[in-house]
């Protein structure tokens, strides 16, 4: 879960205020304007086009106007707002191709429909004699680009049609920017995130009293106190911040039972108290992850484009060990993300439950879009370096080290030493596959972890891993009994589903007693 309410979307498709009949997600991308003096461009602007109109057409939650209905405004003198009205278009997308020497530069303008203003423009450039893959590249890039501002649009929008107060939506504004300085200072300054989101809670407050019929203040004060949970070590203050943003969440839904927003929420505060371990009675805990799984269910049946949801839904099947339906809640959440809210998150997810199903390939395809995306995310390191301990890739010692350097070097400064010997012992992994075993267990020797770096024991139980992978079944298993007496719990999501991990071992009666299977 971690990370994912802070990149979660509002991803709705109903019309936005002051478009009258025009609907935001239904884009027309008109042709691109050649500006060379010879018309010797046209080709690149109309294959431009023609590439972008293809590629947003293929995004579910968007509705794009086909070429046959963008042609008949090519070249002609027709006003922004009456294409929008003829194509009943709420987003226009224009565009122009101008020579800059032995290069083209191609200029993206995002227009409101309604009012004919230019929201948003992006400048690219490129060779003019680039080979087709280097021009489609561009076209790629240039959707990312549109489909982040169209996000950033319907937002707003959809947030100007929810309340009549300016008021009450400047404050909401206002709210947003507080959490976003929050969510970078709280990498190394949680001191400082706490003050910034405390300064958020204080905004959405009044907005609440500025128009007490809108929920989105409502909705968001459950976000802040979840985030605000995040800050915090100990089990109190964690549960604390979580009660506290349960209590917004059903507070919108006592008003709003199918507000999708407030169920995604409610239903990730749910699932973090229950991945905390703040409700002991086993009983009460199964209900409590049945509560969230219902409410993110719920969530996404009402929504189908409920990005976010349908991302934590990801994690809870993966917590019960289903991954089967977690890597297909990710794939509805990477199909559903139109305006690439969550991109990382999902990327990293089905990369993920590719690898425990040992899809290597689309795991392999998943990193490498990881890394070319996001590449200061230190997952996409992370996937990287697990996909060479396995056969999908080739053990190269030198670049697994330097993944793990960079995977270290992008971690928040707090859980660096966790990090540091975490890393390591995934390099001592693609050591032994190297066929170095010698070597890999020098390296595991200096990854052991101590109470104040891995409280949750959760280092032993890698190292049995690659315990495993060396042939060390006396030592893998003794470290399996560490990690089982500190995290009793696991014990039942090793006897629904054995990860692979344990083949080699899986038939041993000692590893069968430790995870209390027949």
């Amino acid at each position: 879960v971690a990370g994912a309410w802070l990149l979660f979307g509002r991803h709705r498709t109903n019309g936005g205020a002051g478009t009258g009949s025009l609907v935001e997600n239904r884009v027309a991308v008109l042709y691109f304007t050649d500006e060379s003096r010879d018309s010797s461009l046209r080709y690149l602007a109309d294959g431009f086009t023609e590439a972008l109109i293809d590629q947003l057409s293929t995004i579910r939650a968007l509705d794009v106007v086909s070429r046959g209905g963008v042609t008949p405004f090519r070249g002609r003198d027709v006003s922004r707002d009456s294409i929008a009205r003829a194509l009943e278009a709420g987003t226009l997308v224009e565009g122009s191709v101008d020579p800059v020497g032995s290069r083209a530069r191609v200029t993206i303008r995002l227009v409101d429909g309604a009012s004919s203003v230019d929201v948003r423009r992006q400048s690219f450039e490129l060779p003019i004699n680039a080979p087709l893959a280097l021009r489609d590249s561009l076209v790629s890039r240039a959707a990312v680009f549109l489909r982040e501002r169209l996000g950033d649009e319907v937002r707003l929008r959809e947030e100007r049609a929810g309340t009549k107060s300016v008021e009450a939506w400047t404050l909401v504004q206002q709210a947003q920017k507080s959490q976003k300085d929050a969510g970078a200072a709280a990498l190394n300054d949680p001191t400082a995130a706490a003050g910034l989101y405390a300064h958020e809670d204080s905004l959405l407050e009044k907005s609440e009293q500025a128009d007490r019929t809108w929920l989105e203040p409502i909705v968001q004060r459950a976000r802040v106190a979840y985030l605000r949970s995040r800050l915090e070590r100990v089990p109190r203050e964690i549960d604390k911040w979580l009660t506290i943003g349960l209590g917004h969440a059903n507070r919108a839904l006592r008003v709003e039972p199918q507000n999708t927003d407030a169920l995604e929420i409610r239903g990730t505060l749910l699932l973090w108290r229950y991945t905390h371990g703040l409700e002991p009675d086993e009983a009460a805990a199964e209900k409590l992850l049945a509560a969230a799984q219902a409410d993110l269910e719920t969530a996404t049946r009402l929504n189908p484009q409920q990005v976010g949801a349908w991302n934590i839904l990801s994690y809870l099947y993966y917590q019960r060990r289903d991954v089967v339906d977690a890597n297909r809640a990710a794939r509805s959440a990477y199909e559903a993300d139109a305006f690439l809210a969550s991109a990382d998150a999902i990327l990293y997810r089905l990369f993920v439950t590719s690898y425990d199903l040992e899809l290597f390939i689309p795991a392999t395809d998943w990193c490498q879009k990881g890394q070319r995306r996001f590449p200061n995310n230190p997952q996409f390191s992370q996937c990287a370096l697990m996909l060479m301990s396995t056969n999908a890739a080739d053990p190269d010692i030198g670049r697994a080290w330097q993944l793990a350097r960079d995977e270290v070097r992008l971690t928040p400064e707090r859980i660096r030493p966790y990090a540091q010997l975490f890393q390591q012992i995934w390099v001592a992994a693609v050591i032994a596959r190297a066929g170095l075993p010698d070597s890999a267990r020098h390296v595991l020797e200096r990854s052991k972890g101590n109470a104040e770096v891995d409280p949750q024991k959760e280092l032993p139980g890698y190292e049995a891993v690659v315990r495993v992978m060396l042939g060390d079944r006396d030592e893998a298993l003794r470290l399996l009994d560490e990690y089982f007496t500190a995290n009793p719990k696991h014990r039942e999501g090793f006897r629904k589903s054995v990860h692979w991990w344990w083949r080699p071992i899986q038939s041993d009666p000692r590893f069968k007693a430790l995870i209390g299977a027949p």
